[in-house]
């Protein structure tokens, strides 16, 4: 998911010709909500979380944008689910996932904050 996902944003800063960006964009993104489903929800991982956030940066150049609010407000809950809001969550333990906690707990909020400012 996060990687098709990753390909699909990328179309949009590839060079190739405008005409087709959206095209080869759709397909990638096709391809990623394949993988968008109860097995990705039940994951409980941090990579589950970043996927939704990217899936949901994507979605903002649709004309969709309330299913990129609610792909953000999942995101928000599995996060939370996880202990990713906390200042010390208890459940991360190596400095480096630690860090990639905060991080994305950040983007979550920035996300939630100005999807629809």
């Amino acid at each position: 998911c996060a990687v098709n996902t990753a390909f699909a944003l990328g179309c949009h800063f590839a060079d190739i010709p405008v005409a087709m960006r959206q095209t080869v964009a759709d397909n990638f993104f096709r391809r990623a909500k394949q993988h968008v489903g109860l097995d990705l929800l039940n994951s409980r991982s941090i990579g589950a979380v970043q996927a939704l956030l990217m899936v949901a940066l994507y979605l903002q150049s649709t004309p969709d944008p309330h299913t990129c609010w609610n792909l953000i407000g999942v995101a928000c809950r599995m996060a939370q689910g996880m202990g990713m809001h906390e200042a010390h969550p208890s459940r991360f333990k190596d400095p480096l996932e630690l860090e990639i906690c905060r991080r994305t707990w950040q983007g979550i909020v920035m996300m939630d904050k100005y999807v629809f400012a």
